[in-house]
């Protein structure tokens, strides 16, 4: 289940991360060729209409300030002016094909002349109170007619009068219909000349009120030329609010997106997982001993694991059966040798004391010969575990030798519990603990007394081992413990006290961790070993 939901959040990490990339990438394409794209495309078409109207209005200022055309209307007589006024205004017309009107004054303001729209004095009566201004040299102004209509004024001072161009907004609205843009043209008062699409801008009286609020939704621009302010603008495609618009449906989508693609990824981790969480119950089944062999077909690499599996399994199967075997036979090697430690100098000893007796005193002799051919004989019948009370006649048959070799320098005592003499015990267990007191106590005293007590005490039964040798140090009882546990664990071939060793070894073969081996503070030397049953 582990991997399961390791695979599962995995797969809906990459989605996530692939989600969150794409994210990102979309607002830096959206920036680049969205955003980005559209303010340069404005940019290029805003200095198309600047150029495009600068042009315009070039002509005509350049005529008013050319100096060659001003001699020639100044120098003119009657005749002369209407032929050069319709030559100029003609050469006017030809480029743009805007409708306008060239009008001549006198120095009394009167109309002299006019050619072009407003021929034959129409509407010039509000026009004369631009005159009114006090024009010095070149003035450009605008005449508001009505909420809906406005007309250019360019005038110049010339030296007998005023020569003023009048250009209606609708003559050049029409000049700039095809841009595509919105834009709006004011004076230097901020009075609307021309204007396309005015519902996107906002005017007061024919007044241009720009609106700050506008960059929002749409991409503005405010050009100026000389007395004119050019506003541009038009509508963000790309604009913050229609990226709010796209994101937030970006947004949704994506999150049901992910809500599918973490049912997906969950039933296709399932589905993959259905297999290996088979494989993995087989397993167990094996290792618990439930099945012997992995059966699983499934066509894929799965399959192949299990295959390996049982071959492995197989092969430790073998294998164990071998070592339990090889084990077996090493353990049976081990306790034959533990229980073939006889010291050696009891043998000598006996063998030596046999010798001696046959001559002094053939009946003892023939007794001690007997308990050892016993004894020998009992040692290597092949058993490995007896009850106490037979291994306990054995072990006084031992003692009697021992008492025979030291006579009136030795005496023994068992005492024993009738309830437990059919307790199992390793073959000849107690005969290391009274080498061990024989061989360490006797070579301080005088006469050695050895105490045997065995009894049972609530699951526990305890076997003690006592000698009125001198009395042990607690740091010398503490080490030598430790010592006798420790290499009981470790090996049976050891340099000093393998008898106390081999014992415990053997114990623990019979009972295992339950039995316990220690040298206990007391007025004399004591040694306690301990089974406990109830485990």
């Amino acid at each position: 289940m582990i991997l399961e939901e390791k695979i599962y959040k995995k797969i809906s990490k990459y989605f996530i991360v692939i989600f969150l990339t794409t994210f990102l990438i979309f607002s830096l394409l959206y920036y680049i060729f969205g955003i980005r794209s559209e303010l340069n495309e404005f940019e290029r078409k805003n200095d198309i209409f600047n150029d495009d109207f600068i042009s315009c209005i070039s002509k005509f200022e350049n005529f008013l300030n050319d100096s060659e055309n001003i001699y020639l209307i100044e120098n003119s007589l009657n005749n002369n002016l209407e032929r050069n006024m319709k030559s100029f205004y003609y050469k006017l017309y030809n480029v743009d094909k805007i409708n306008f009107s060239i009008n001549f004054f006198g120095e009394n303001n009167e109309l002299i002349f006019s050619v072009g729209k407003f021929k034959n004095n129409k509407g010039i009566h509000f026009f004369q109170k631009i005159l009114d201004n006090n024009v010095k040299d070149f003035d450009i102004s605008t005449y508001i007619v009505n909420s809906n209509k406005s007309i250019l004024i360019l005038t110049k001072k010339i030296s007998n009068g005023f020569i003023s161009i009048y250009i209606d907004d609708d003559d050049l609205n029409q000049n700039f219909k095809n841009s595509q843009l919105s834009y709006a043209i004011t004076d230097k008062h901020d009075k609307i000349i021309i204007q396309k699409n005015n519902e996107e801008f906002i005017f007061s009286a024919r007044k241009f009120v720009f609106n700050k609020d506008d960059n929002k939704d749409f991409n503005v621009k405010v050009s100026h030329y000389k007395y004119f302010n050019i506003y541009t603008k038009n509508y963000k495609t790309f604009s913050e609010k229609n990226y709010l618009i796209i994101f937030t449906m970006f947004m949704t989508i994506s999150f049901v997106y992910i809500v599918i693609i973490r049912i997906t990824s969950y039933k296709i981790t399932k589905s993959s997982m259905k297999n290996l969480n088979f494989l993995i119950e087989k397993i167990r089944n094996v290792s618990s001993g439930k099945e012997e062999l992995i059966n699983l077909k499934t066509g894929d690499e799965l399959e192949y694991i299990s295959s390996e599996i049982n071959d492995l399994v197989e092969n430790i199967k073998n294998l164990s059966d071998k070592n339990i075997r090889l084990e077996y036979e090493n353990k049976a090697n081990e306790f034959k040798t533990m229980e073939s430690q006889f010291n050696p100098h009891f043998l000598y000893n006996t063998l030596e004391m046999i010798s001696i007796t046959m001559i002094t005193d053939p009946n003892l002799c023939n007794k001690i010969i007997q308990n050892l051919t016993k004894i020998l004989r009992y040692s290597i019948n092949g058993l490995n575990f007896v009850h106490l009370d037979e291994d306990l006649e054995y072990t006084k048959m031992y003692l009697e030798i021992e008492k025979i070799k030291m006579q009136e320098k030795f005496y023994y005592e068992i005492n024993i519990d009738d309830k437990i003499l059919n307790l199992m015990v390793p073959k000849l267990f107690l005969q290391p603990l009274i080498e061990n007191s024989i061989k360490y106590s006797y070579e301080n005293i005088d006469t050695l007394k050895l105490t045997i007590n065995i009894y049972q005490k609530e699951e526990s039964i305890f076997i003690e081992i006592c000698d009125n040798g001198n009395k042990l140090s607690d740091k010398f009882i503490e080490e030598l413990n430790k010592k006798i546990e420790k290499k009981s664990e470790n090996s049976f071939f050891t340099d000093d006290h393998h008898g106390l060793e081999n014992t415990l070894k053997r114990l623990k073969f019979l009972y295992h961790k339950n039995v316990k081996l220690k040298f206990v503070e007391d007025t004399n030397v004591k040694i306690i070993i301990e089974i406990d049953r109830k485990k």
